[in-house]
């Protein structure tokens, strides 16, 4: 009995990093459609799907000749990353 109560305690305690995990991709997935979900209805639409892309598109071509060059993607790409960060690890 003891054997079997420790093999559920194991397995149970090697499983929730990953619960943990797809609960976060869950919760990030959720953060997403409603960034994209215009109309408020639970569901993105192609169209909406194509609009939030055109915006990020639009917003990284800062020459806007209706091109992404090496320099903007990695000026978007840092940003983005810059905007996630804790505001006290920007000032290290």
């Amino acid at each position: 009995m003891k054997k079997a109560l420790m093999m559920a305690l194991l397995a149970t305690t090697i499983s929730m990093p990953a619960l943990a995990n797809e609960k976060h991709g869950e919760d990030k997935v959720s953060w997403m459609i409603s960034k994209m979900d215009t109309n408020k209805d639970g569901v993105v639409s192609k169209a909406e799907h194509d609009a939030f892309g055109d915006e990020k598109f639009a917003a990284a071509d800062t020459n806007k000749d209706g091109n992404l060059s090496v320099a903007e993607m990695t000026a978007a790409k840092k940003e983005k990353w810059d905007h996630k960060k804790p505001a006290d690890s920007k000032n290290q």
